[in-house]
């Protein structure tokens, strides 16, 4: 072996390859997530009236030290309470089917550039089930090397604005807080609790 070949060799066993997904609500300001790397996933919530939508964006860098591709994966909606609908936000092109298939790749990027997502999930009926999405990327150089983010749409039945979750939780009803309101007099209001 030549000190070319065994210093190739020695450079692709340092290789790190990783891919770091990050999440946040669409319209909301920073990325969630960047340089956490968990199967668990960083989260991001958002309330949905029955027949409305959340839509979340989901970012997807090569954190890696040399360029690299990813296949992207998460789960349909439930078909009764939940529709989820992904799309490539650069070409707004319906990925859908490769998500929840077999995985949508970004194709190659190169250190620090990434793709996004965008993913809407449209509450169909009143639910009391939360729909959560987990996704995650995986490196298609190293299968080990993976991230995963959760989006979670939270049911809010009442149209508040509020998770009913939340609502049930803190006051035992739906109809005792409001968006606006302060139950506890300390200057945020419920929506900001």
């Amino acid at each position: 072996e030549s000190a070319a070949e065994a210093s190739q060799v020695f450079v692709w066993d340092r290789a790190r390859f990783q891919p770091d997904e990050l999440v946040r609500r669409e319209g909301a300001g920073a990325f969630r997530g960047e340089g956490i790397f968990s199967s668990a996933g960083q989260s991001v919530e958002q309330s949905v009236a029955p027949g409305s939508s959340a839509t979340f964006r989901v970012a997807i860098r090569n954190a890696a030290d040399f360029a690299d591709g990813f296949l992207v994966t998460g789960p349909a909606g439930d078909g009764a309470n939940w529709q989820v609908q992904y799309s490539d936000a650069l070409s707004s092109a319906d990925v859908t089917a490769a998500v929840t298939g077999a995985g949508w790749p970004t194709g190659e990027l190169a250190t620090g550039a990434s793709r996004e997502l965008r993913l809407v999930v449209r509450s169909l009926r009143a639910s009391d089930l939360p729909q959560s999405l987990s996704l995650t990327a995986t490196s298609t150089t190293d299968a080990t090397r993976t991230d995963a983010v959760l989006a979670i749409a939270q049911p809010d039945n009442d149209g508040d604005t509020l998770p009913d979750s939340w609502e049930r939780a803190m006051f035992n009803a739906t109809a005792t807080a409001t968006a606006t309101s302060d139950f506890d007099r300390d200057g945020l209001s419920d929506l900001g609790e």
